[in-house]
């Protein structure tokens, strides 16, 4: 039985994925669009990993894709109508970033939520929701996913950090 339901839940991630090819997603995230326990979905996630058909990025509360080799890195940012700066854009756009805001990326890279980085760096929560709004800002992102993904995009350049 726990064999079909994970099956099934398999199945029911993979179609979401391959709807939204370019989505980066939590076992969190995915309990509020597929109505699924996180536990279960963890499970199902880190099979897909397993297999290489989902790509997993690290972290307290690991981040899924599709796994994709063709997939234009610069799509998963992309919204409707919306262009994104090259490579020098976001070296711009991060040499904006103050030393305290690039701290709590490094620490939003890790899973950590806005008391754990607040405990981290000795700064209230507060404090962290305002750093965070003023780094989606300067970045250009609307949310955490975004902001990750757009590091990860850039994770290799001579830039980042």
């Amino acid at each position: 039985m726990d064999d079909f339901i994970s099956g099934d839940v398999k199945q029911e991630c993979m179609q979401f994925f391959e709807q939204n090819p370019f989505s980066l997603e939590s076992a969190y995230s995915l309990q509020q669009k597929l109505g699924r326990k996180p536990e279960v979905l963890q499970a199902a996630l880190h099979t897909l990993a397993t297999e290489k058909r989902v790509k997993s990025f690290a972290g307290v509360h690991p981040l899924y894709r599709l796994q994709q080799e063709q997939a234009s890195p610069v799509e998963p940012l992309q919204k409707s109508g919306e262009k994104r700066e090259g490579h020098e854009g976001f070296s711009r756009s991060l040499h904006q970033l103050t030393k305290r805001e690039k701290d709590i990326v490094k620490l939003l890279m890790q899973g950590k939520n806005n008391q754990e980085i607040g405990e981290a760096l000795f700064i209230s929560p507060n404090t962290v929701k305002n750093h965070i709004t003023n780094i989606y800002a300067k970045l250009q992102v609307h949310d955490r996913y975004e902001l990750i993904s757009l590091v990860y995009k850039w994770q290799n350049s001579p830039c980042l950090f």
